[in-house]
């Protein structure tokens, strides 16, 4: 993906995070977000107004309305928080979105809830 700026990317989970905004500034412009929450959708569609190419959705995980063979990149949000949460410790999780008798599949790639 590193320098694929034309690169279809799919952030799960966005919340209000800055990993849309982020991706943008570095040249990745076909960047969809979703999230489930209306309200968080809503708050990013303003503040992020002036990205013209990149697309906020409310929809859940489990039940896509888009293709998610479009996308070159799938990125997990609740991973990266997990991922970069501790300069000691890599630990990689995913939301609790999925549980143990559902695994979400994005296109091929596999969402499963972390073991308690």
């Amino acid at each position: 993906l590193q320098g694929d700026h034309e690169a279809e990317i799919l952030v799960v989970g966005c919340g209000n995070s800055q990993v849309g905004e982020k991706l943008y500034e570095e040249g990745y412009h076909y960047i969809t977000n979703i999230d489930f929450s209306d309200t968080l959708i809503d708050e990013m569609k303003q503040r992020c107004q002036h990205y013209e190419e990149m697309d906020f959705q409310c929809m859940d995980m489990r039940s896509l309305d888009i293709d998610p063979n479009s996308f070159q990149c799938i990125i997990d949000k609740a991973a990266l928080d997990a991922v970069f949460c501790s300069q000691n410790t890599c630990l990689l999780y995913t939301s609790d979105a999925a549980d143990d008798s559902l695994r979400v599949d994005l296109g091929g790639r596999r969402i499963i809830k972390k073991k308690k």
